[in-house]
């Protein structure tokens, strides 16, 4: 495989008890609020992590000693509707300024005749991270990756 080669993106989905503007504030504006801090890459345990709601925005974690851990930014912001984030993180799980190395991820939000939500995540290009794209993909398609994720976003709504 080339760096060009195309991997196959990592897609799910999970269906929420609120409207789509409570379903997507939940998960940018208290994000910290369902996200494990043990999936954390900073040297410091966890105090909250954070994604800034607009276009530009970080996407990050900040320590209990106050230090701050980038993962990523948010690429393009709609809410209610969703967002687009760049996903900087390599296969060894440290951050990677180099924004031309990152993945993306896109979180849609989409109200049901319920009054519920259905939330897709679907993360893409993993080919931009080089020869480690194969093994970030294969990781956040596990249990322990976006689908236990949503999971645990699910059971907060």
């Amino acid at each position: 495989m080339t760096t060009t080669d195309a991997l196959a993106p990592v897609r799910h989905s999970v269906t929420v008890p609120l409207d789509a503007e409570k379903a997507f504030e939940l998960y940018v504006d208290r994000f910290d609020s369902w996200w494990p801090h043990e999936h954390h890459i900073g040297d410091a345990e966890p105090d909250r992590v954070v994604i800034e709601g607009k276009a530009g925005g970080r996407i990050y974690e900040v320590g209990v000693d106050g230090s701050e851990c980038d993962w990523g930014y948010v690429k393009s912001y709609d809410p209610p509707i969703g967002f687009v984030a760049a996903w900087q993180l390599d296969a060894q799980w440290e951050f990677d300024a180099d924004r031309s190395k990152a993945s993306e991820y896109e979180v849609t939000f989409e109200p049901q005749a319920d009054g519920g939500t259905l939330v897709t995540l679907e993360h893409r290009n993993f080919e931009n991270h080089g020869v480690g794209g194969a093994s970030i993909a294969a990781a956040v398609a596990t249990g322990n990756g976006w689908p236990g994720l949503l999971q645990m976003y699910a059971e907060t709504a």
